[in-house]
């Protein structure tokens, strides 16, 4: 039996707990014999680190150690936010991550820092309240993804994702697969190697599962 590798990003969770994504993602591992965290696990923006590990989401660490989960840092759970108690839910953090499973290399980062201009954008943040930023875009997201569906909410990451897939054509090797995240956007375009793990939010739950073929799976839940 081919293995199950499960990869999964931009879950923002913060110390505020919600039970129906915390079941979701709790069937969600179970499905997986490893799990990757591809960035934005948890949101510095809403809370600290200390708050995160402390509240109801602690609950879910011992299954991810089971699942020998690798934890890639995004630019809302930054290496320099976290600590040493990653080890918590991790068995190794970085901040790019390389594997091959079936004859075929799986290159992942998060993706932030080849969306445009990062370090810009980075100095901009500085100057805005991390909570309201947060809430304003936690907002405008949920309101696009119930009013107009998974399909309008994808198209606006879509324009961040033709910049992924410049920068893998100008740096790639042929023989890797991009996995990138960032955008909340899903995409499945293995012509140009490139996939985007999309998000887990607001009861939408998009991932890339591994094993005797590549999956991106797209699904609501309740």
């Amino acid at each position: 039996m081919e293995k199950n590798t499960l990869i999964i990003s931009d879950l923002h969770l913060t110390h505020l707990f919600d039970k129906k994504k915390f079941n979701y993602l709790v069937n969600l591992f179970k499905k997986a014999d490893k799990l990757i965290i591809n960035g934005d696990l948890w949101s510095y923006f809403m809370c600290d680190f200390v708050d995160f590990l402390n509240s109801g989401w602690k609950k879910l660490f011992p299954l991810m150690l089971e699942k020998d989960c690798v934890y890639v840092h995004g630019n809302h759970d930054r290496k320099e936010w976290c600590n040493e108690n990653t080890n918590l839910f991790s068995v190794k953090t970085c901040d790019k991550y390389s594997f091959e499973q079936n004859g075929q290399i799986f290159n992942l980062q998060h993706g932030h820092k080849n969306s445009g201009n990062f370090a810009k954008n980075r100095a901009i943040l500085k100057g805005i309240s991390k909570t309201k930023l947060d809430n304003t875009s936690y907002v405008i997201q949920k309101t696009i993804l119930n009013k107009f569906g998974e399909p309008a909410f994808t198209k606006i990451g879509a324009v961040i994702n033709k910049k992924h897939k410049k920068y893998i054509k100008k740096y790639s090797k042929k023989q890797e697969i991009f996995v990138r995240s960032h955008t909340h956007s899903p995409e499945f375009s293995l012509d140009k190697k490139y996939i985007n793990t999309g998000f887990i939010s607001f009861g939408f739950g998009s991932y890339l599962l591994i094993n005797d073929k590549i999956s991106l799976v797209k699904e609501k839940y309740q």
